[in-house]
């Protein structure tokens, strides 16, 4: 499972592991809510690759587990 972690001016994206927290596989600068709508949240920001920022999008399911159970 994927979870947000979020920081101030900045949301990461990490694998959720019990009393573990790895390294995030993005990190959006600056993330704003853009939208929400039955179960999909999705956030605006800026993420860095190597020196160039890039304006992204996040789209995230949110749900009960897997497969919506």
């Amino acid at each position: 499972m994927l979870t947000l972690q979020p920081q101030p001016e900045r949301l990461f994206l990490c694998q959720s592991t019990p009393g573990h927290l790895p390294p995030p596989f993005g990190i959006l600068h600056r993330p704003t809510l853009k939208t929400f709508y039955n179960d999909t949240i999705s956030f605006a920001g800026l993420e860095k690759d190597g020196e160039q920022w890039c304006a992204q999008v996040w789209f995230c399911q949110v749900g009960q587990g897997y497969g919506g159970e």
